[in-house]
Protein backbone atom coordinates (compact mmCIF):
# COMPACT_ATOMS: atom_id res chain seq x y z
CA UNK A 1 0.00 0.00 0.00
CA UNK A 2 1.39 3.49 -0.71
CA UNK A 3 0.40 7.07 0.54
CA UNK A 4 1.67 9.98 -1.73
CA UNK A 5 3.32 12.52 0.44
CA UNK A 6 4.72 14.94 -1.91
CA UNK A 7 4.06 16.14 -5.16
CA UNK A 8 5.09 18.23 -8.21
CA UNK A 9 3.06 21.11 -9.86
CA UNK A 10 3.48 22.77 -13.38
CA UNK A 11 3.37 26.15 -12.37
CA UNK A 12 6.59 25.39 -10.00
CA UNK A 13 8.88 26.30 -12.52
CA UNK A 14 7.22 29.14 -13.50
CA UNK A 15 7.46 30.68 -10.37
CA UNK A 16 10.68 29.69 -9.92
CA UNK A 17 11.57 31.83 -12.72
CA UNK A 18 9.46 34.51 -11.51
CA UNK A 19 12.22 34.29 -8.24
CA UNK A 20 14.94 34.16 -9.64
CA UNK A 21 14.08 37.59 -11.96
CA UNK A 22 13.74 39.43 -8.66
CA UNK A 23 9.63 38.95 -8.33
CA UNK A 24 8.63 40.89 -4.63
CA UNK A 25 12.10 41.49 -4.09
CA UNK A 26 12.40 44.49 -1.45
CA UNK A 27 8.75 45.22 -1.80
CA UNK A 28 7.02 45.85 1.61
CA UNK A 29 4.47 43.60 3.27
CA UNK A 30 0.85 43.77 2.15
CA UNK A 31 -1.63 45.24 4.86
CA UNK A 32 -3.44 42.38 5.90
CA UNK A 33 -0.84 41.38 7.47
CA UNK A 34 -1.03 43.98 10.23
CA UNK A 35 -5.08 41.76 10.13
CA UNK A 36 -3.58 38.48 10.78
CA UNK A 37 -1.20 39.37 13.35
CA UNK A 38 -4.33 41.45 15.15
CA UNK A 39 -6.37 38.52 14.25
CA UNK A 40 -4.21 36.19 15.76
CA UNK A 41 -3.47 37.86 18.99
CA UNK A 42 -7.47 38.15 20.10
CA UNK A 43 -7.83 34.34 19.54
CA UNK A 44 -4.36 34.14 21.10
CA UNK A 45 -2.75 31.64 18.65
CA UNK A 46 1.06 32.14 18.39
CA UNK A 47 1.69 28.98 15.62
CA UNK A 48 0.40 28.47 12.03
CA UNK A 49 0.81 27.54 8.56
CA UNK A 50 1.80 29.55 5.85
CA UNK A 51 0.66 28.62 2.57
CA UNK A 52 2.51 30.28 -0.29
CA UNK A 53 5.15 32.03 1.86
CA UNK A 54 6.83 32.90 -1.36
CA UNK A 55 10.06 34.74 -0.57
CA UNK A 56 9.12 36.23 2.46
CA UNK A 57 7.15 39.32 1.67
CA UNK A 58 4.88 38.59 4.25
CA UNK A 59 5.94 35.72 6.05
CA UNK A 60 8.56 37.38 7.73
CA UNK A 61 6.76 40.09 9.39
CA UNK A 62 4.19 38.03 10.71
CA UNK A 63 7.05 35.81 12.22
CA UNK A 64 8.53 39.07 13.59
CA UNK A 65 5.22 40.07 14.96
CA UNK A 66 5.39 37.17 17.23
CA UNK A 67 3.82 33.87 14.96
CA UNK A 68 5.44 30.40 14.73
CA UNK A 69 4.69 29.63 11.08
CA UNK A 70 5.77 26.93 9.26
CA UNK A 71 6.11 28.39 5.87
CA UNK A 72 4.90 26.48 2.38
CA UNK A 73 5.72 27.01 -1.08
CA UNK A 74 5.31 25.22 -4.50
CA UNK A 75 8.70 27.38 -5.72
CA UNK A 76 12.06 25.79 -4.63
CA UNK A 77 13.69 29.67 -5.74
CA UNK A 78 11.30 31.39 -2.94
CA UNK A 79 11.99 28.74 -0.08
CA UNK A 80 16.05 29.23 -1.03
CA UNK A 81 15.79 32.74 -0.98
CA UNK A 82 13.49 33.12 2.13
CA UNK A 83 16.06 30.28 4.09
CA UNK A 84 18.69 32.84 2.96
CA UNK A 85 17.09 35.62 4.35
CA UNK A 86 15.97 33.77 7.72
CA UNK A 87 18.70 31.04 8.31
CA UNK A 88 16.78 30.84 11.72
CA UNK A 89 13.88 29.70 10.03
CA UNK A 90 15.43 27.22 7.55
CA UNK A 91 13.62 24.31 9.15
CA UNK A 92 10.39 26.15 9.20
CA UNK A 93 9.82 26.10 5.97
CA UNK A 94 8.80 23.35 3.19
CA UNK A 95 9.08 22.80 -0.73
CA UNK A 96 5.87 21.20 -2.02
CA UNK A 97 2.09 21.96 -2.03
CA UNK A 98 -0.89 20.51 -0.22
CA UNK A 99 -0.78 17.87 -2.88
CA UNK A 100 1.95 16.79 -0.14
CA UNK A 101 -0.42 16.76 2.73
CA UNK A 102 -2.14 12.73 2.85
CA UNK A 103 -5.73 13.22 1.92
CA UNK A 104 -7.07 9.92 2.40
CA UNK A 105 -6.73 6.21 3.03
CA UNK A 106 -3.95 4.26 1.41
CA UNK A 107 -4.40 2.81 -2.13
CA UNK A 108 -2.74 -0.58 -3.47
CA UNK A 109 0.69 -0.33 -5.21
CA UNK A 110 -0.30 -3.45 -7.95
CA UNK A 111 -0.18 -1.68 -11.32
CA UNK A 112 1.68 1.81 -10.36
CA UNK A 113 4.98 2.93 -10.50
CA UNK A 114 5.65 2.59 -7.00
CA UNK A 115 5.56 -1.98 -6.88
CA UNK A 116 8.68 -2.81 -5.38
CA UNK A 117 7.30 -5.47 -4.16
CA UNK A 118 9.76 -7.59 -6.56
CA UNK A 119 13.26 -6.55 -7.64
CA UNK A 120 13.30 -3.88 -9.81
CA UNK A 121 14.93 -0.66 -11.24
CA UNK A 122 14.08 2.82 -10.19
CA UNK A 123 14.60 4.37 -13.11
CA UNK A 124 13.20 7.74 -13.43
CA UNK A 125 10.55 7.39 -10.57
CA UNK A 126 10.02 9.80 -8.29
CA UNK A 127 9.35 8.45 -5.01
CA UNK A 128 8.53 10.57 -1.81
CA UNK A 129 5.86 8.08 -0.82
CA UNK A 130 4.89 6.27 2.72
CA UNK A 131 4.59 2.67 2.13
CA UNK A 132 1.98 0.58 4.79
CA UNK A 133 0.90 -2.90 4.99
CA UNK A 134 4.82 -4.38 4.37
CA UNK A 135 5.09 -7.90 3.77
CA UNK A 136 7.11 -9.49 7.00
CA UNK A 137 9.50 -12.44 7.63
CA UNK A 138 8.87 -14.89 10.16
CA UNK A 139 10.66 -12.75 12.27
CA UNK A 140 8.17 -10.16 12.07
CA UNK A 141 10.69 -7.81 10.12
CA UNK A 142 9.73 -5.66 7.03
CA UNK A 143 13.47 -5.84 4.61
CA UNK A 144 14.02 -3.01 2.17
CA UNK A 145 17.04 -4.30 -0.03
CA UNK A 146 18.96 -1.80 -2.60
CA UNK A 147 21.81 -2.31 -4.90
CA UNK A 148 23.52 -0.77 -8.08
CA UNK A 149 22.22 -2.41 -11.35
CA UNK A 150 26.08 -3.37 -12.26
CA UNK A 151 26.11 -5.54 -9.67
CA UNK A 152 29.07 -4.38 -9.04
CA UNK A 153 28.79 -2.50 -5.82
CA UNK A 154 28.05 -3.94 -2.57
CA UNK A 155 24.46 -3.56 -1.92
CA UNK A 156 22.58 -3.00 1.37
CA UNK A 157 19.42 -3.79 3.04
CA UNK A 158 17.23 -2.76 5.65
CA UNK A 159 15.34 -4.35 8.59
CA UNK A 160 12.26 -2.76 10.40
CA UNK A 161 10.47 -4.35 13.28
CA UNK A 162 6.96 -4.87 14.09
CA UNK A 163 6.25 -1.60 15.54
CA UNK A 164 7.18 0.22 12.37
CA UNK A 165 4.13 -0.48 10.34
CA UNK A 166 5.42 2.39 7.39
CA UNK A 167 8.33 3.29 5.53
CA UNK A 168 9.28 6.24 3.58
CA UNK A 169 11.16 6.22 0.66
CA UNK A 170 13.00 9.38 -0.68
CA UNK A 171 14.89 9.50 -4.09
CA UNK A 172 15.78 13.41 -3.71
CA UNK A 173 14.25 14.81 -6.77
CA UNK A 174 13.46 17.80 -5.07
CA UNK A 175 17.30 18.56 -3.41
CA UNK A 176 20.18 20.42 -5.18
CA UNK A 177 21.73 19.01 -8.49
CA UNK A 178 25.00 18.53 -6.33
CA UNK A 179 22.64 16.04 -4.00
CA UNK A 180 19.32 14.92 -6.35
CA UNK A 181 18.94 11.03 -6.69
CA UNK A 182 22.61 10.53 -5.37
CA UNK A 183 21.06 8.01 -2.38
CA UNK A 184 17.71 6.49 -1.58
CA UNK A 185 16.50 7.30 1.87
CA UNK A 186 14.64 5.24 4.01
CA UNK A 187 12.70 6.01 7.37
CA UNK A 188 10.94 3.32 9.15
CA UNK A 189 8.05 5.29 11.20
CA UNK A 190 5.75 4.13 13.31
CA UNK A 191 2.51 6.04 11.50
CA UNK A 192 1.96 7.94 8.36
CA UNK A 193 2.62 11.59 7.16
CA UNK A 194 -0.10 14.15 8.74
CA UNK A 195 -0.98 11.74 11.92
CA UNK A 196 -1.17 14.53 14.46
CA UNK A 197 -4.24 15.31 12.64
CA UNK A 198 -5.57 12.43 11.40
CA UNK A 199 -4.27 9.77 14.07
CA UNK A 200 -4.02 7.11 11.90
CA UNK A 201 -1.32 4.74 13.72
CA UNK A 202 -0.22 7.62 15.92
CA UNK A 203 0.65 6.65 19.25
CA UNK A 204 0.62 8.70 22.84
CA UNK A 205 2.81 8.09 25.59
CA UNK A 206 1.61 9.53 29.00
CA UNK A 207 4.15 10.99 31.49
CA UNK A 208 6.73 8.59 32.49
CA UNK A 209 5.79 5.87 29.64
CA UNK A 210 8.23 4.81 27.14
CA UNK A 211 7.94 2.66 23.98
CA UNK A 212 11.22 0.58 22.04
CA UNK A 213 11.11 -0.13 18.56
CA UNK A 214 14.06 -1.97 16.54
CA UNK A 215 15.50 -1.36 12.86
CA UNK A 216 19.04 -2.35 11.42
CA UNK A 217 20.62 -1.86 8.17
CA UNK A 218 23.55 -4.51 6.90
CA UNK A 219 25.73 -4.35 3.39
CA UNK A 220 25.00 -7.29 1.35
Amino acid sequence: MVRQVASQSSAAAAWDAEYAAGRYSGEPPVAFTGDILAAAGQAGLTRGLYIGCGNGRNYLPLVAGGLDLTGVDISAAAIAQLAARAPDRADRLVYGDLGGIPSGPPGPVEGTAYDFRKTRTIGTTWLDHALTDLDRDGDGRAWVHLAASSGVEPGVRLWAGEGYRWLQVFTGDPLDPDLRRRALAVEPMTCPPNAFVTGDDLLILSPGEAITHTWGIDVL
